[in-house]
C-alpha cells in the first residue's frame, strides 16, 4: 500500500528550473486519488481510498509549515475516490466507492463533511446521500447550483440540486 502525498510545486521555478520546482511534499493516506480545493482556498481535501478517509489541509500552512499542514482525518466509508468541495465553502463531499469490495456493483453512498467540525476536532460527517455503483467523479454546473456524479458501474450520471442539499441527507 502506498502513501500518498501532495506535492506542492513552485510553478514559476518549474518553467525555469524544473528540478528544485517542488517546496514541500506532505503526506496524504495510502493510495491518495483526488483532491480538492475550497472555493475561498483556505483548505485543500484528499480521498485517501485505501485508508476509508478524507484528510484535511490548511492551504496556507502547506508553504509555510508543511508538516503541520492537516487539520484533520475524516473516516469515511469504504475506499472514497470523488472528492468535492461546495461552493458554499462550509462543506466536502467523497463518494465512497467500495470498488474493492467482492461485489462493488452495488449502490454506495456519498458522506457529507462539515469543514469547521473538522477543524474543531468534532464529528464531522453530517449526513449521507444514496449514489450509484462506483461513484467516482464530480463536476458542478456553470451556475454552481447543482452537483453531478458520474456512477462508473451502474453507467449513471446522478444530478443534485445543492439548494436542496440538506432534503438528501440520511441524517448520522
Amino acid at each position: 500500500m502506498s502513501e500518498g502525498a501532495i506535492i506542492v510545486v513552485d510553478v514559476r521555478r518549474a518553467s525555469t528550473d524544473p528540478s528544485r520546482s517542488i517546496v514541500a511534499r506532505v503526506p496524504a493516506g495510502c493510495s491518495a486519488v483526488r483532491l480538492a480545493i475550497t472555493p475561498d482556498g483556505r483548505s485543500v481535501w484528499v480521498s485517501a481510498r485505501r485508508s476509508d478517509a478524507v484528510l484535511g489541509f490548511d492551504a496556507s500552512a502547506l508553504l509555510r509549515d508543511p508538516e503541520h499542514a492537516q487539520i484533520g482525518t475524516v473516516r469515511v466509508r469504504t475506499a472514497p475516490v470523488g472528492v468535492t468541495a461546495l461552493p458554499d465553502g462550509k462543506h466536502v463531499v467523497v463518494a465512497n466507492s467500495n470498488r474493492i469490495a467482492v461485489n462493488p456493483i452495488l449502490p454506495q453512498t456519498l458522506s457529507v463533511i462539515d469543514i469547521d467540525r473538522v477543524r474543531g476536532g468534532a464529528a464531522a460527517i453530517v449526513g449521507t446521500i444514496a449514489a450509484g455503483a462506483f461513484p467516482r467523479e464530480f463536476s458542478l454546473s456553470a451556475d454552481r447550483q447543482t452537483l453531478f456524479l458520474g456512477n462508473y458501474l451502474s453507467d449513471t450520471l446522478q444530478a443534485m440540486d445543492l439548494a436542496r442539499l440538506s432534503t438528501l441527507l440520511t441524517r448520522q
